[in-house]
């Protein structure tokens, strides 16, 4: 059995500007705040890509510099992990290119490298458990003498990403709970 969600391009940018300003923190006392996403494109195999503003401090060598984005150019990179509380659907925070206020290309190049290292150490992602979410175990009515319950389990993930939408697949399995059989009242069981 499977359960499909199809996310299109605008389903995305709803979401995505629902999510702004956005503010992330860099190293002990930096910050990254994202506004005013626009342009969003999907792009097959890899995931949303948009474009925002970006504004605010990262710590240099105990001094604190102000960072101004004119543009920022951010991919969301989807994937199903498998982790030990039960598998996720996340996204990562990727920094494709930024237009950095009166810093040189290599440098601004540089800094976007910084970035995402900071982002991926930081765990900067949004992300989904949805095994744990979508797994559920139904009781059944007193009535079903020999039934006891349904279980709904999520089993795993897939993922696919095209130029027009981003459609996550979820497999389930079934598992029916028994009651133990109990013999009536002065009879009793051999093994």
């Amino acid at each position: 059995m499977r359960l499909q969600a199809t996310l299109t391009r605008e389903d995305l940018q709803n979401l995505i500007s629902d999510l702004a300003p956005v503010t992330i923190r860099l190293g002990h006392k930096g910050k990254l705040t994202l506004s005013d996403p626009s342009g969003l494109e999907l792009v097959a195999d890899r995931g949303p890509r948009f474009v925002c503003h970006a504004q605010g401090s990262w710590e240099v060598l105990g001094v604190s510099v102000p960072i101004v984005l004119k543009a920022l150019a951010i991919r969301l990179e989807p994937s199903v992990a498998i982790r030990p509380e039960g598998d996720a659907l996340v996204f990562k925070l990727h920094v494709e290119s930024a237009d950095i206020a009166m810093v040189p290309g290599v440098i601004g190049e540089r800094i976007v490298e910084l970035v995402n290292v900071e982002l991926a150490e930081k765990h900067a992602e949004l992300a989904w458990s949805f095994r744990k979410t979508l797994s559920h175990v139904f009781s059944l009515p007193g009535s079903l003498a020999n039934l006891a319950s349904i279980g709904l389990l999520a089993t795993s993930g897939s993922l696919a990403v095209t130029a027009e939408a981003l459609v996550f697949t979820v497999a389930f399995g079934t598992h029916v709970g028994r009651k133990s059989e109990t013999p009536p009242v002065g009879q009793t069981t051999t093994p």
